[in-house]
């Protein structure tokens, strides 16, 4: 699995006041991966009846996860999972209802599609739910097809071309997560 962690990020920097969202890249056996099940169940089970198998399909173990805090609170989360070289899907964006509307959805993506470009990543798929189509848009996401219907939310299919993707695959950089497990950018919300 290639790793879209930034080796150049400072790897411990600490939890900030609450006007900072923190982000970090976890993974499934981080101590801090309880949080991101935690926000995935608040808004795709409860919030919108998504079935837990559904959620939870088996695939976080081989995925990489984003998981966003504003002072020691997790606020957000997401999942990037590797399809190939060349291409991720980015899945299970979710922010808890008290945090909506301040663009921290805007800034996780802004902070992952920059990993990703640094990884020489070509392209980004997704399946947003119709009501946040305008929010990959303004990122440079593409639609593709018609809506379609998963897990019984009116979606679409996206994609993201990165910008100059024309590559070797062993061009790919190695990265890591340290023993810390973190690698983070602090923004101002």
């Amino acid at each position: 699995m290639t790793k879209f962690v930034d080796p150049d990020a400072s790897l411990d920097t600490p939890r900030l006041t609450n006007s900072t969202v923190t982000i970090a890249w976890i993974s499934a056996d981080h101590r801090d991966f309880a949080h991101a099940v935690a926000i995935r169940q608040q808004v795709f089970q409860q919030e919108q009846g998504v079935d837990a198998a559904l959620d939870f399909d088996g695939r976080d173990r081989t995925a990489q996860h984003l998981l966003a805090w504003v002072g020691a609170t997790p606020i957000g989360t997401a999942r990037i999972r590797s399809l190939d070289a060349y291409t991720v899907k980015l899945e299970r964006l979710a922010v808890i209802p008290s945090y909506r509307g301040r663009g921290i959805a805007s800034q996780m993506l802004r902070w992952v599609l920059q990993h990703l470009d640094r990884a020489r990543v070509q392209t980004v798929l997704l399946h947003a739910q119709l009501y946040v189509e305008d929010l990959y848009l303004k990122l440079g996401f593409e639609p593709i097809g018609t809506p379609f219907v998963e897990a019984g939310i009116p979606h679409r299919k996206m994609q993201r071309r990165s910008p100059g993707t024309s590559r070797m695959e062993s061009d790919v950089p190695q990265t890591g997560v340290t023993k810390s497990g973190y690698a983070s950018l602090c923004l101002t919300v």
